[in-house]
C-alpha cells in the first residue's frame, strides 16, 4: 500500500502508526499475499479478537452494575460481526483492503464476517505498535461511542431467567395520555415502564425488574 494511503487510514481510525508495516498487514488479506507475497492479517486478527473481548469486558464492569449474565449478553452484541462491519463500513476501510483478484470479483457479497475480521487486524495492530492504551482508546471512539449493539430483548431476558428459575410473573398494559403504561408484576414486586408503543412500555417494565435484581 502507498504511504500515502496509509496515512489517509492513520486519519480514519485515529492513530499514527510508529511501524506502518503493521497496518499494511492489517489490511492484507490471505488472497494477496498467496498472488504477490508479504503478510496476511490472521494473525492480527487472531489477536484483536482476544483483545476486543478484554476491552469490552472491562468497559462494561466500570460502567454497568449489572449481573454476569447481563454482562455477557451485552458483550456479545457488541462484539458481535454486525456492529464491527458496521464500524468498518463507516470508517471506509474496505476501500484499503488488500485483496487477491479473484477475491476483488466478489467485493459486493463481502460478508459481516469477512469485515469484522478486518476491525479486529487493525486493532491486533494498533495494540503491538502503541500498547493497550492505544488500542482501548479505538475501541472506544470507533465502536463504544457509536453504539453500534443489537437493541436488547428485556421481555425475552426476563422469561428466560423466570423460567429458569421457575418463577411467574405477568404484565398488565393499558393505553395511556402519551402511548401505553405497564406493570410488571414479579416475585411480588412491581415494576413500571411507559413507551409510545405497548411493546416498549413492556420492555422499560422488564427492564426495570432486570436491573434491580429481583429475578
Amino acid at each position: 500500500m502507498r504511504e500515502s494511503e496509509l496515512s489517509e487510514v492513520e486519519k480514519i481510525i485515529g492513530y499514527v502508526f510508529k511501524n506502518r508495516s503493521l497496518l499494511n498487514q492489517a489490511l492484507t488479506n490471505e488472497s494477496y499475499v498467496n498472488e504477490h507475497g508479504g503478510t496476511g492479517n490472521e494473525r492480527l486478527e487472531f489477536l484483536g479478537d482476544g483483545l476486543l473481548n478484554f476491552i469490552v469486558a472491562e468497559s462494561l464492569y466500570n460502567s454497568e452494575n449489572s449481573d454476569e449474565g447481563v454482562l455477557s449478553k451485552e458483550r456479545a452484541e457488541i462484539v458481535s460481526r454486525s456492529p464491527l462491519s458496521k464500524a468498518v463500513d463507516d470508517m471506509g476501510l474496505m476501500r484499503y483492503y488488500l485483496l487477491g483478484k479473484g477475491a476483488e470479483k466478489n467485493l459486493q457479497s463481502i460478508s459481516e464476517k469477512f469485515k469484522s475480521n478486518i476491525f479486529e487486524s487493525v486493532l491486533g495492530a494498533i495494540y503491538l505498535d502503541g500498547g493497550m492504551k492505544s488500542a482501548k482508546a479505538f475501541v472506544k471512539f470507533k465502536l463504544l461511542d457509536k453504539r453500534y449493539r443489537a437493541a436488547r430483548d428485556y421481555k425475552s431476558e426476563l422469561k428466560e431467567r423466570a423460567e429458569a428459575n421457575g418463577i411467574g410473573y405477568s404484565f398488565k398494559t393499558e393505553p395511556s395520555e402519551r402511548g401505553f403504561s405497564s406493570v410488571l408484576s414479579v416475585c411480588g414486586k412491581e415494576f413500571y415502564g411507559s413507551g409510545r408503543k405497548k411493546i416498549d412500555a413492556e420492555q422499560q417494565a422488564a427492564k426495570n425488574a432486570l436491573d434491580s435484581r429481583a429475578i
